[in-house]
């Protein structure tokens, strides 16, 4: 059983590993420059999400929060996409003023609209796994009920 654990416990080390080298690349990601591009990463940290057990759930949290921070405007000197987690759905914001200090105006607008964009539209998708579980428990629990959602916003 403790080499179970220890499996377990590498796999968290090298999933934290893997998204400190990501991190410490430039941003946006090669292969991943436009939201389209972007969106099948997305969708795939969603449907993580949403799995029943805990550690694809957190799997899927941990990976879309390294998608926060490096597209999300969560982070230093990354994109400031707007990311619609209720919806799977990533936008770029429109191109700031040409004065340097217009640019900086609007990057930080674009952070501030990012991050608000990342929270309620997680806090949407909370609300619809809960309004589901109302509606049917047993669905909503083969859908990982919330657990996923949460924590993601930890």
């Amino acid at each position: 059983m403790s080499r179970a654990a220890a499996a377990l416990d590498s796999w968290e080390r090298l999933r934290e590993a893997a998204a400190a080298v990501l991190l410490r690349l430039p941003t946006p990601l090669p292969g991943l420059c436009t939201p389209a591009a972007l969106s099948p990463l997305l969708a795939c940290a969603l449907r993580l999400l949403a799995c029943p057990r805990g550690r694809e759930a957190d799997s899927g949290a941990q990976l879309l929060l390294l998608i926060l921070r490096k597209y999300g405007g969560a982070g230093d000197g990354g994109c400031c996409w707007r990311l619609d987690v209720a919806r799977g759905e990533v936008e770029a914001p429109p191109a700031g003023g040409s004065d340097a200090q217009q640019a900086q105006q609007a990057q930080r607008a674009h952070q501030a609209a990012a991050l608000w964009s990342y929270l309620s539209s997680a806090c949407e998708l909370l609300e619809q796994r809960v309004r589901l579980a109302e509606e049917d428990m047993l669905e909503a629990c083969r859908g990982g009920l919330a657990q996923g959602v949460l924590l993601a916003l930890r």
